[in-house]
Order: structure tokens, then sequence, then C-alpha cells
């Protein structure tokens, strides 16, 4: 059956999510108090509410094999995984160091329950990927989920406008095909799997389409 639109946005999902939860309530008033990245052009707020909605569902789902986690912890993992993100000013290495200098001072507000929550887990986002292994179960979870920020109804102001804002190149065949090449081959939880195969197809037409009104270079 061949898909009539993208995945729907479900911020209302994530909010009430948040919302249980006493430690993700405070680590979301830091991120909108502290994050200097919340308004990029790709690694913002938006980007940060997909990943935790694709971890939620993962979460709740029946899918066998599911890696075995804790919800807080992976949400707050997510929550933090790009803050304070540079925009394309410096490479990722640069910007994970951000991002874990911020989770490790907003846990020590929290009591200093640094050593609880696997930090390490948010090097498994860093781009380009090291290796196709993971170091961390978290890690594992929060990259799968990373790589599916295109299967969403936003992806076209959200990924081929947004990560060119922060300074990347091409037309949208170029990030079909960075998708199709790199991000997809890079899932290895079955759920992550079954979704790009979901919106594959229709996220490549619209790409396709889209392509025809680009202005291209002479």
């Amino acid at each position: 059956n061949k898909n009539k639109n993208m995945k729907e946005i479900n911020n209302e999902k994530v909010l009430k999510e948040i919302e249980k939860s006493p430690l993700l309530s405070a680590g979301f008033k830091w991120f909108v108090r502290y994050n200097t990245g919340i308004t990029n052009p790709y690694h913002n707020l938006n980007h940060t509410l997909r990943l935790m909605q694709l971890i939620l569902e993962y979460l709740e789902s029946d899918s066998e094999k599911k890696e075995n986690v804790n919800k807080e912890k992976i949400l707050l993992l997510a929550l933090f995984h790009d803050f304070g993100h540079s925009a394309g000013k410096f490479g990722d290495k640069v910007n994970v160091e951000i991002a874990i200098g911020n989770l490790k001072n907003f846990l020590y507000t929290q009591g200093g329950i640094v050593s609880l929550y696997d930090i390490e887990a948010l090097e498994d986002t860093t781009y380009p990927y090291s290796s196709a292994e993971t170091k961390t179960i978290e890690g594992k979870v929060l990259r799968n989920f990373d790589c599916l920020q295109w299967i969403f109804s936003d992806f076209i102001t959200q990924c081929v406008y947004g990560l060119r804002g922060e300074g990347a190149k091409g037309s949208a065949r170029d990030y079909m095909e960075f998708v199709t090449t790199t991000l997809i081959p890079n899932l290895s939880i079955p759920f992550a799997i079954s979704l790009a195969e979901e919106y594959k197809e229709e996220f490549c037409e619209t790409c396709i389409i889209l392509e025809k009104y680009e202005v291209q270079s002479i």
C-alpha cells in the first residue's frame, strides 16, 4: 500500500510524557532556558521533540527484541543529545562535548546523579559515525531514531532546508541520496528499519518533485 503522507508530528504525546516525570520536567525547563541552539535551522527544539516521539513510540510498541532501556533515562538523553549545537560552526565532536557538558551541569543540579545516566551514550550520535557498532544500548537507540528525522511531514523545511541553513550543500535529491546510502544503512533496530521502509518511497518521490523547483546553478 502506497503511503499518501509522511509521519504525523505528535508533540503533545512527548510533552505529556515529560509532565509525568519531575526529572524530565526539570530537564525541559533547563533546555528551554539555557539551550543556545533551540532555534537552530535543524538541530533545534523540533528535532529534539521528533527524536523523543520516535523513541516513545518504540518503547510502547510490541516490537520483538526491544532494547531494555529505562524510559526516563533514554528520554533525558534524547532531550540533551544536541543541547547547545553550534549549527555548523563546529564539528560534531565538539557539539557532542557541549551536549555532554550541559547534561552533566543539569544532573549536578539534581543531586549529582551523573553516574546513573550513561552520558557516554551521547557519543554514539557523533557524525560521521566512527563505526557501525555503538558503545551502549542507549547510544544504539539514540542513533537509530536520530537517523529517522526525514520520515516526518515537516522534513522539507526541517531537514532539506534546515540542514542547508547549517552549512550542508546540495539539492533535495542529494539529501535523498544521503538518507538512502548513509542513514538507512546505519539502522539496526527492527522497529526503526520498518519505519524507514514504510516512508522511504513517499520521501524519495517528494524529494524528486521538489528538485524540479529548486534553483539550479549554471
